[in-house]
């Protein structure tokens, strides 16, 4: 019973660490294909990447 449980958790494992390397893979090929464009896909009415980055770094450590 023991090693019934125990190969199945290395089957999972093994299937998630597939997963993960498929998606670091189709990544990087997508990385490498794109030219980028130097724009940003979302602004959130931000005029800058820093503006968003301290206002989103202010209210995480507001409850800390």
């Amino acid at each position: 019973m023991a090693t019934a449980a125990k190969a199945r958790s290395s089957n999972r494992l093994l299937v998630y660490l597939l997963v993960g390397a498929a998606v670091s893979v189709s990544l990087g090929v997508s990385a490498n294909v794109h030219d980028p464009t130097g724009q940003a896909l979302v602004s959130l009415s931000f005029t800058g990447s820093i503006n968003l980055k301290v206002w989103f770094g202010t209210a995480a450590s507001a409850p800390a």
